[in-house]
């Protein structure tokens, strides 16, 4: 089942890449080919392109959209923008982090001509893909050009007026007239609009979002096909040198229990992988659809940034628990641990020939959800090892007295109190003060687990250890 499941994922893994990559594939690409200058084609010509374009003359603008929940900011907005050298207009939407440039050219085309002369009149720089217009947003654009001040500045005046060299004196007052000339000879027929750094229809930050989030779903695809094909072979004990001392024969004989812990922290590491994936996905596309009940946009957006968000803590997650979960790199660490137990490789050699002529009938184990612990009462010295590569040695010969409590309470964690409980072993050095406290404590999740081992201890020393 486990291996279904496992090639069920991969699949999915490559499905969800080849989905982000037919969606998002032609805007990256014209992203990375870059925005073409228009230069002097027709923009029928250039329609579908991703182009670059110099915006002079804005004479109209319309809301094109609110921020949602707040009526009052204005997320983009429309510009309806005479081209000259074409005579025709051309309709472009920019965002609210650039809309200051073309109100600011708009507003100048409103001043007289000497003191436009005093003013920046730089084209706006636009990219965007070109496309035609439906019939609806036309009329719109026709009726805000209707409702323009600038137009009606403009074509209010006639030849002769005394305020008509004042308008019309320069470039730009000119090009005005011309546009007002053409405004009462009739409309044009086709319509195109450029939305600013839009790539059909598509941000550019979404259009990255989407295809690192492609791109990770193809890694993770590839990881774990080679995973696959791998298998999941269990390491069987390994024959160790002659050369091999003590010490590391001790940690090879842990390989088993050590072993079947790494899987099962793996298989539950797995189930809280697929939650985190799913639920991210779920809870930004939920809210994406709740801030803006917009497919499209969820689609494109929402749930590539869930899938992106979701993944990278997934790997992130995966990767942390490649070394807390490999039987190999726990040994390691355990072998430094009793290196700095055992300074000495005499003292290190005693420790582990009692523990390996102990024998498996002196071997004790608790295994809970969270935790492991695995241990070995020999002769003179009781070892604990811990699934988290943590050791604890106990040198009986040492030891006075014992001390054995339940242990129970309650923390506040928010506004709950969440109870505790555990049960401690507590060793005391037989040379130390009586009041001093313990030497070393061990602390088990149950009772059984502590019963265990206490039994193993008391049938190896007997009455000689106290109990307090």
């Amino acid at each position: 089942m486990k291996k279904v499941l496992d090639i069920v994922v991969t699949l999915c893994t490559l499905g969800v890449a080849v989905f982000l990559a037919l969606m998002i594939g032609p805007q990256f690409l014209k992203l990375q080919g870059g925005a073409k200058a228009l230069g002097q084609k027709e923009f029928a010509e250039a329609e579908g392109s991703y182009i670059s374009y110099e915006a002079a003359y804005p004479v109209a603008s319309w809301v094109e959209e609110y921020y949602s929940g707040d009526p009052d900011r204005v997320r983009e907005t429309g510009y309806v923008v005479y081209d000259e050298g074409r005579q025709e207009f051309i309709y472009v939407v920019v965002s609210d982090r650039d809309n200051r440039d073309f109100s600011s050219l708009m507003r100048d085309l409103h001043m007289v001509s000497e003191m436009r002369d005093d003013d920046d009149m730089t084209p706006v720089p636009v990219k965007g893909t070109l496309k035609a217009l439906e019939e609806s947003d036309v009329k719109q654009i026709l009726r805000a050009l209707e409702e323009s001040e600038t137009v009606s500045l403009y074509g209010g005046f006639q030849e002769g007026d005394e305020y008509f060299e004042t308008y019309y004196g320069d470039k730009y007052g000119r090009v005005m007239l011309k546009m007002c000339q053409e405004l009462k000879q009739g409309g044009q027929s086709d319509w195109y609009v450029l939305e600013n750094k839009k790539i059909d229809g598509m941000e550019l930050y979404e259009i990255w979002i989407a295809f690192l989030a492609m791109a990770l779903s193809f890694l993770i695809f590839i990881g774990r096909v080679v995973i696959l094909l791998k298998g999941d072979k269990k390491k069987a004990q390994k024959e160790l040198p002659e050369s091999a001392d003590k010490l590391e024969r001790l940690l090879e004989a842990q390989r088993g229990w050590l072993t079947e812990w790494c899987g099962y922290c793996q298989n539950k590491g797995r189930k809280q992988i697929y939650i985190t994936v799913i639920g991210s996905v779920v809870i930004l596309g939920a809210i994406g659809l709740w801030v803006n009940p917009d497919l499209q946009r969820t689609l494109t957006f929402h749930i590539p940034l869930g899938l992106l968000f979701g993944e990278t803590i997934a790997v992130l997650f995966w990767l942390a628990q490649r070394g807390r979960s490999t039987p190999d790199k726990l040994m390691k660490k355990m072998r430094k641990n009793l290196d700095k137990a055992f300074p000495s490789s005499g003292e290190r050699d005693r420790f582990a020939q009692d523990i390996l002529a102990a024998g498996p009938e002196w071997d004790f184990q608790e295994r809970k959800k969270e935790s492991m612990i695995h241990g070995t009462v020999g002769s003179r010295y009781w070892v604990f090892f811990f699934g988290t590569s943590m050791v604890t040695v106990v040198d009986s010969d040492r030891v006075g007295e014992m001390e054995a409590e339940h242990i129970t309470g309650q923390i506040r964690s928010g506004k709950a109190r969440v109870r505790y409980e555990y049960f401690v072993v507590r060793f005391f050095d037989r040379n130390s003060d009586p009041k001093k406290t313990w030497d070393k404590e061990i602390s088990f999740e149950t009772e059984d687990g502590r019963g265990d081992f206490m039994i193993l201890a008391r049938r190896r020393r007997g009455d000689e250890i106290k109990m307090r």
